[in-house]
């Protein structure tokens, strides 16, 4: 091999490296930052820390948090974490609360996901009005007064 031949070959070798870097890092950096659609499959989880993470990722963007979509799935989300409560308290006789099997952590994710879809919610849409009238007690959420007072 000649001289500029060598320095070809290792400007090439320098050149893939540099690409593969930056391809690499263009992938660690979506799985750290996943999109809304992922995020919003991940508010289906089985688990209600993946389910937690999401919903803080998804609310942590005005801009996101303003799609019809990630407001649809906070939403649904609200409606399913209110059946857990409930069926928890049920198959326990009113004995395990939702505190007790999954922690403090779970209420207060919870409560502030009530929050959260309350600051959007249609109190015309009775739908949207039965997901907070099935919510648990929370006597510091505006969600309670709002519905207290579209009833009287």
């Amino acid at each position: 091999m000649y001289f500029g031949q060598k320095s070809i070959t290792r400007t090439a070798v320098m050149t893939v490296g540099i690409f593969a870097a930056v391809v690499c890092l263009g992938q660690q950096k979506s799985a750290n930052n996943p999109s809304s659609a992922e995020l919003l499959a991940q508010l289906r989880s089985d688990q209600w820390t993946a389910r937690a993470k999401a919903y803080l990722q998804l609310s942590s963007d005005a801009k996101t948090l303003n799609n019809v979509q990630v407001q649809e799935g906070l939403l649904d989300l609200l409606d399913r974490e209110n059946q857990l409560i409930e069926s928890t308290l049920r198959d326990s006789h009113e004995q395990v609360g939702v505190s007790a099997k999954y922690g403090e952590d779970y209420g207060e994710y919870v409560g502030e996901l009530g929050e959260t879809v309350d600051s959007f919610a249609n109190w015309n849409d009775a739908h949207q009005v039965c997901i907070f009238v099935r919510e648990s007690y929370d006597p510091e959420s505006n969600s309670r007064l709002r519905l207290w007072l579209t009833q009287a």
